[in-house]
């Protein structure tokens, strides 16, 4: 029987993370916390509602090179074979989780970051109900 996931190994070595072989690359594609934190801008400037077109999609990761694996994610985070859009929060989120350069501190900042819409350094309950819909 084939391996749905590929070990890869998290912040330590005794923290597994077992990721699908079509997202080892969201690991290390964006290097810096500064690089996610542009992704997360990005993201805000592009889609007032997070749901991005495949076009937005491509305009956010602005991978020229890597446009299979875009297609993939673009594919894998749809909502169903018919979806033509991706949860820009959920996508980024799980670039900002996935990324093993980038230490837990900095990963809940950048996630606070993402979540507070109107960058008031507070997460509103406007701000929490929109995500829980």
């Amino acid at each position: 029987m084939g391996q749905a996931y590929s070990e890869a190994w998290g912040e330590s070595n005794d923290q597994l993370c077992k990721v699908k072989p079509d997202f080892i690359r969201l690991k290390t594609v964006w290097r810096s916390v500064s690089d996610l934190s542009i992704l997360c801008i990005r993201l805000k400037s592009i889609s007032k509602n997070f749901n991005l077109s495949k076009i937005q999609f491509f305009k956010l990761l602005q991978l020229e090179k890597d446009t299979l694996s875009i297609e993939t994610w673009f594919h894998s985070f749809s909502s169903g074979m018919a979806a033509s859009c991706v949860d820009g929060l959920e996508f980024v989120s799980a670039c900002i989780l996935l990324n093993r350069d980038t230490v837990i501190a900095d990963k809940i900042r950048l996630l606070f970051k993402l979540f507070d819409l109107d960058d008031t350094d507070n997460l509103r309950r406007d701000d929490f109900t929109l995500f829980l819909r």
